[in-house]
């Protein structure tokens, strides 16, 4: 018979999430440029950011390693310890983003509130 084995390794994994941290950077700040031709000081700095999803992935996999090391892989503790962590990861992302493009809009005037005085109601006599 033949004897189960992985078909990935832990090891094979990181060699890839090492690769894609070193060259997402990279190819970020190159399709931001890309992308973004006539503004590409804001373009170039917008993707180098989002190609730091590549480190940020890399520490992820380190930290849920040394979580799982510690309390082991098949427990039910590391299993609410790593998803109460990926939770608040992604709950605070969330948030920044949320909190970037309201002010975002608010400087472009988009949402409305840049100078406006807002609808104006009648007095229900008409």
């Amino acid at each position: 018979m033949d004897d189960m084995r992985e078909l990935v390794t832990t090891r094979q994994v990181e060699a890839a999430f090492r690769a894609i941290a070193i060259a997402a950077p990279l190819l970020g700040a190159l399709v931001g440029a890309a992308l973004g031709r006539r503004s590409w000081r804001s373009s170039l700095p917008r993707g180098f950011l989002l190609g730091l999803l590549g480190p940020a992935n890399l520490l992820l996999w380190w930290l849920y390693n040394a979580i799982t090391d510690r309390m082991g892989l098949d427990t039910v503790r590391n299993l609410l310890v790593n998803m109460a962590m990926f939770v608040a990861i992604g709950g605070t992302v969330g948030l920044v983003l949320a909190w970037s493009e309201r002010a975002r809009r608010h400087r472009s005037g988009a949402d409305g509130s840049a100078g406006e005085a807002g609808p104006v109601r009648s007095s229900g006599s008409e």
